[in-house]
């Protein structure tokens, strides 16, 4: 591979991080389940999953990736502190549906239940508008680059129009 032959020193990356973002366990074709080595390795208990589970995989990327917390997000939220806008647009993208947010809202058994993702929005749910409140947060980070770009073509118009006789001019 590619990988043995880079210096050392020369590329350094967190094998743990890209092992836990990609990393999977191989199945056994034979029988359809797991081999014996890594179901000894890994006991993972089972939880309820709520929501779709490719938007509950790309929600834990996210999550890592970006290094956030779900306190972190909960706090801004109701505080109205600053998020990073990709964060925020892609959050928003993945928000769950009316069903799946009824289905958190109506979940009374314990956070540890959940899967990670699932524990995520139930936190978000349980805040009220929080979806809202993440549109409202991501206008006002992009609100000074929005009015920025619109500010720049109207000072061109009015340079334009001062340097002209205030006539009109046929073509």
């Amino acid at each position: 591979m590619v990988w043995n032959k880079i210096k050392s020193g020369s590329f350094q990356f967190n094998e743990e991080m890209i092992e836990t973002l990609f990393g999977y366990n191989a199945v056994d074709k034979n029988n359809g389940q797991r081999g014996k080595e890594s179901f000894a390795q890994d006991p993972s208990p089972q939880y309820i999953q709520i929501i779709d589970k490719k938007k509950a995989h790309n929600l834990l990327i996210l999550l890592r990736a970006l290094n956030v917390t779900m306190e972190e997000v909960c706090d801004a939220l109701y505080e109205g502190n600053e998020l990073p806008v990709e964060f925020l647009q892609t959050l928003l993208k993945m928000a769950p549906t009316t069903d799946e947010q009824l289905k958190l809202r109506l979940f009374t058994g314990e956070l540890s239940q959940l899967s990670l993702a699932d524990q995520f929005l139930k936190a978000m749910v349980d805040i009220p508008f929080a979806f809202k409140r993440m549109e409202a947060l991501l206008f006002l980070s992009t609100l000074k680059e929005e009015l920025n770009s619109t500010i720049e073509p109207f000072a061109v118009l009015e340079i334009q129009y001062l340097n002209h006789d205030h006539g009109i001019k046929i073509l």
